[in-house]
């Protein structure tokens, strides 16, 4: 997102990326929570999320971490 979004509209905290995980059932949702912790808590990959303007961009790094 180029502006963010405040979460409950407080200035302080401000939201430049939102996710969506779509699961069919609960081991995959956790599978799926599991791995994008591993993706978020490399600063390389957030700092390349956050500069993604295409989602083609936003998969590869994704499937990078697989």
């Amino acid at each position: 997102m180029e502006q963010p979004i405040y979460l409950l509209d407080d200035p302080k905290q401000e939201i430049y990326l939102l996710l969506c995980i779509a699961a069919i059932d609960n081991e995959t949702h956790l599978k799926a929570l599991s791995h994008l912790t591993t993706i978020l808590r490399d600063n390389n990959n957030v700092k390349a999320l956050l500069a993604s303007r295409r989602y083609q961009d936003i998969e590869m790094i994704i499937k990078q971490e697989d």
